[in-house]
């Protein structure tokens, strides 16, 4: 490859990064923001992490493409180890959001648990189907290696 598309790879890859950073950032300042005890916590950030999902398999997708591109394996390899971690948190934050919705709910408002009932079903569908598309993005980069 030629050294000035190796050099934009190579910056694409680390604007990746950093959109990935600012994500990573952002969930551990809201993660220390309150207690892990309370149910409701737990809730919303759950929904914190399916919600920031995007620019996170963004990120990915990225940095795995300019990995693969630049016949960098341990980039790739990075990709797919931060993938199937971000999976996992996914996975979580789906049994959190399973688990702790009831204990969110009771506490709301008659008028307001037909709205917040419709946002959990989203914000779960999200998840399942954000940590499928990670856990198959992360194979597919994995298999890259072979």
């Amino acid at each position: 490859m030629a050294d000035p598309a190796r050099g934009l790879l190579w910056a694409v890859g680390l604007g990746a990064a950093v959109v990935a950073g600012d994500q990573v950032t952002l969930l551990a300042a809201a993660a220390l923001r309150a207690s892990p005890g309370d149910p409701v916590w737990r809730f919303q950030f759950a929904t914190l992490i399916v919600g920031r999902q995007v620019p996170l398999l963004a990120a990915l997708l990225l940095l795995g493409w300019i990995g693969w591109a630049a016949e960098a394996r341990r980039i790739v390899r990075t990709a797919v180890v931060v993938g199937w971690a971000l999976a996992g948190a996914l996975g979580l934050a789906v049994v959190v959001l399973w688990a702790d919705g009831p204990a969110t709910r009771s506490g709301l408002l008659a008028d307001q648990l037909r709205p917040f009932t419709f946002q959990w079903i989203r914000v779960l569908a999200v998840g399942v189907a954000g940590m499928g598309s990670v856990a198959v993005i992360s194979l597919g980069l994995g298999r890259t290696l072979k």
